[in-house]
């Protein structure tokens, strides 16, 4: 029985100032033709009378930009929130490497803004597309939530951690967090960043309602979000929880190529692939792209070029794809190329010796006051919280 969801409260919206920094848009790199049967579109809000998730949004309704990627018999489902440098069409490699590595469906969500997503970016949009893509996932497509994992990177941990506080979901994935924009800004600009009176994405208050099992990677050479940020919503999770800190990571590093730094701590901490044999309710409706209000967000938004504007939180992303994404796929094996820190995940005796040889000096450390097991997982429940 999946359990029905509300949207959040509307948040403050910031000031434009603090949106430029926050929300550097890139050029659109795909437009509303792009990645048939890949590009889908789904409601800003599903009506609270409406008797099933699955009916068609009226005409004129707001539609959410995302890309699915469906693996057949695949239990778990990832909701993935870009950084803020890239949109779906940058972000579309990596997804379809967590789709194949994993062997999971995936919906990466667009922001306001961006690509061919209408309205302007603000940490209330950005929260309430993360809402909406939840919704249809559980409501439309008749996931519960104990089969679903929220994935944030850089800014993207700030929607992915609002749902895991929200509703206790099957786990949340963390690259590069931050533990709130006024951190971010203290960071760069010491007591300077007090003078922002309002704070948005405050991940570190936040991840401590997050019953989910959390799985956090940051970089020790990270000159954008410092390893400290990681490390503090490590310490302020009480969840089940594991973190890796590669020392060589940065915070645009491609996490792929390494398979120590991200394949193998996910496929141990959420004990991936697993299969489930019921069907996923995928309505026809979703794959229409000739909407007028779709169309009119894309003429918008390729008029809107930030390139030259300061960014908070990354630099540029590159519109290659990385070398991984046009390398084989390689599942379950653990060949690490360098060692670094483990910290609340649980290594086997021969894993511990493989990474020993890579580093001899590797520390392994776990958190005492948890059950770490990798095969501890609870998914009984599927009610928000």
């Amino acid at each position: 029985k999946c359990t029905p969801l509300t949207m959040p409260s509307p948040a403050p919206v910031p000031g434009k100032l603090l949106d430029v920094f926050l929300f550097p848009v890139p050029k659109p790199t795909y437009s509303c033709e792009s990645y048939p049967g890949e590009l889908v579109w789904i409601p800003r809000r599903i009506h609270p009378d409406a008797a099933s998730g699955s009916q068609a949004p009226a005409a004129g309704s707001q539609m959410i930009p995302c890309l699915l990627n469906l693996y057949e018999s695949s239990r778990y489902l990832i909701i993935y929130f870009h950084s803020n440098a890239e949109d779906l069409g940058l972000c579309r490699w990596f997804c379809r490497f967590m789709h194949e590595q994993f062997q999971v469906h995936v919906l990466a969500v667009e922001y306001p803004g961006y690509g061919v997503c209408g309205g302007r970016p603000t940490p209330e949009g950005v929260i309430a597309n993360a809402h909406a893509a939840l919704q249809f996932v559980n409501k439309t497509m008749k996931l519960p939530l104990d089969r679903i994992l929220a994935f944030g990177r850089s800014l993207g941990t700030g929607p992915a951690v609002d749902l895991a506080s929200r509703f206790h979901l099957a786990g949340l994935v963390l690259v590069t967090p931050f533990m709130s924009v006024k951190e971010i800004l203290r960071s760069r600009l010491g007591s300077l960043a007090d003078l922002l009176t309002d704070d948005f994405f405050q991940n570190i208050w936040a991840v401590e309602e997050v019953k989910s099992p959390t799985l956090i990677i940051h970089g020790k050479l990270d000159e954008v979000i410092p390893v400290e940020h990681g490390e503090a919503i490590y310490a302020h999770c009480m969840a089940r929880k594991g973190l890796v800190c590669p020392p060589d990571l940065s915070h645009n590093s491609n996490i792929t190529l390494d398979l120590s730094i991200f394949v193998m701590p996910m496929l141990q901490f959420f004990n991936l692939p697993e299969c489930c044999f019921d069907e996923l309710e995928v309505p026809d409706w979703i794959y229409e792209t000739n909407s007028p209000l779709a169309k009119s967000a894309e003429r918008e938004n390729a008029q809107k070029v930030s390139d030259d504007l300061p960014m908070l939180f990354s630099t540029k992303a590159s519109g290659n794809p990385p070398l991984a994404a046009k390398l084989p796929t390689v599942r379950h094996k653990f060949e690490p190329t360098k060692g670094y820190n483990f910290q609340g995940l649980n290594l086997t005796a021969s894993q511990e010796a493989i990474l020993a040889h890579a580093k001899p000096a590797l520390e392994l450390r776990e958190d005492l006051d948890l059950d770490l097991s990798f095969h501890s997982i609870s998914l009984e429940g599927s009610e928000d919280h």
